[in-house]
């Protein structure tokens, strides 16, 4: 199996990584999982043993295994590479292994149509409800079954991705029912026998969804899951404070946990704006607290977060409520990425790099008033309250930042906004030219005018 990210950030994963621990299954051990990072070292001389990828999950290549793959080397030297054609969504065509199946449930790309398997079902609550349907059809194929340790993490992924069958969500299809009971029954013959059977006997064959989220998973494995699952419900539950346990992660572990990229539009006078936005699921005090006794500096991790993710020009930290405040309050941090040096003759209008920041701040401070109507038009933008209050930021050097140009920047935001509002808004004001970055009122709610309040830092920058 490939993973297309780096061995360490399994870590990052932490409902997969406690499933996997659970199941008995060594995400580390080869030749069973294979990493971005180590896909080089591991696979270059083997690569002509394996006939192709099957994608599960996705339905397109992701970029960072094809540029990994397309750089390969096999151990007879450099493999020649099929020139890419005009046809930008088959990606296949730039892998030296061809994608040859698709089990995914989102929507259809419409990448690698020569693949022989492909069952694409934005319909399907998880795919490895998709999954589950080939590996358990033994008897037809003549296989034998697979073993318990994979289809007990197979039930995990239904349960999670299903949220345990919850009626309300509403986040499963009939598939995903169907293939949990046959997960279950499956588990259960791997277990006892005896115990299936009467399982069967006593409501099993109740195959709805209802009783797919009661069903006990008693005598399978999943059952004593993190101190004990009663039933798929309960599993579920289970795996989703498992996403949310993050309690060992350091502070750079946090950053990269739930992380969202993007870049504005380049034109030939103003190149594009590549913008990070790292949602992290601890309050600014509880972060701050990780990076001091690693002895490390905001400035610095920020600073090595934009250089992984490909030289990022802004990189912002949103962080979780904190209850110290009354009412709750986010806290949102921002690091710009300078290029090189200004001479000490520099001078603001010849150094634009140096003046975003400032600009994106006094641009974030006057919404609602410049808020464009295509941002102004959206659901989220009134139910988080940013159409009449704002953002209610007031932005300033975060204490123990360099300070000046390039430092780390902060200020308490309200609960409600979530990233779903603030990168639009971000990629709006990063890319609009220096002009209308000057607060120019927009096309926002008539009479809005800008809030923000120097109550909620202190002098440096630290919330109170």
């Amino acid at each position: 199996a490939m993973a297309p990210f780096r061995a360490a950030d399994l870590a990052l994963r932490r409902d997969a990584a406690a499933a996997l621990r659970h199941c008995g299954l060594d995400a580390d051990a080869p030749p069973e999982f294979l990493y971005l990072d180590d896909l080089a070292q591991r696979t270059a001389r083997g690569l002509h043993h394996l006939t192709g990828l099957a994608l599960t999950d996705h339905n397109v290549a992701d970029r960072a295994l094809v540029a990994t793959l397309t750089n390969q080397s096999t151990a007879d030297g450099p493999t020649e590479q099929t020139t890419h054609d005009d046809d930008d969504d088959d990606e296949s065509r730039r892998l030296l292994l061809p994608v040859v199946a698709i089990l995914d449930h989102h929507a259809d790309a419409g990448a690698h149509r020569d693949a022989g398997v492909r069952d694409v079902d934005p319909a399907a609550g998880s795919a490895c409800t998709l999954l589950a349907e080939r590996l358990l059809d033994t008897r037809r194929r003549g296989t034998p079954p697979p073993p318990a340790e994979l289809l007990g993490l197979l039930a995990c992924g239904v349960a999670l991705d299903t949220r345990g069958f919850d009626a309300k969500q509403r986040k499963y299809s009939d598939r995903d029912v169907r293939a949990m009971h046959a997960l279950l029954d499956a588990l259960g013959a791997a277990g006892r026998p005896e115990a299936a059977q009467e399982e069967a006997s006593d409501g099993a064959q109740d195959r709805s969804a209802a009783s797919a989220r009661s069903r006990r998973l008693a005598p399978s494995l999943l059952a004593s899951f993190r101190g004990g699952c009663a039933t798929v419900k309960d599993l579920a539950d289970a795996l989703g404070a498992a996403r949310h346990d993050v309690a060992d992660l350091t502070a750079a572990q946090l950053l990269r946990m739930d992380y969202k990229q993007a870049a504005t539009p380049g034109r030939a006078d103003a190149p594009s704006v590549r913008l990070g936005v790292a949602g992290c699921l601890v309050p600014l005090t509880a972060l701050r607290a990780r990076v001091e006794t690693a002895g490390e500096r905001f400035d610095d991790l920020l600073e090595a977060l934009a250089t992984e993710k490909g030289g990022l020009d802004v990189v912002v930290v949103m962080t979780a409520a904190d209850a110290a405040y009354a009412p709750k309050r986010k806290g949102i941090l921002y690091k710009e990425i300078l290029r090189g040096t200004p001479s000490s003759s520099s001078s603001d209008d010849d150094d634009a790099d140096r003046r975003r920041g400032r600009r994106l701040e006094a641009a974030l401070e006057a919404v609602p008033a410049n808020l464009p109507a295509h941002l102004a038009e959206l659901p989220l933008f009134e139910s988080q309250g940013i159409l009449d209050r704002g953002f209610d930021v007031d932005f300033g050097d975060l204490a123990g930042s360099t300070g000046g140009p390039g430092g780390v920047r902060f200020s308490l935001l309200p609960k409600e906004i979530t990233r779903k509002t603030m990168l639009p808004t971000l990629l709006h004001f990063l890319a609009i030219d220096d002009d209308d970055h000057r607060c120019r009122p927009g096309r926002g709610p008539a009479g809005a005018s800008s809030s923000s309040s120097s109550s909620t830092r202190d002098a440096e920058g630290r919330p109170r």
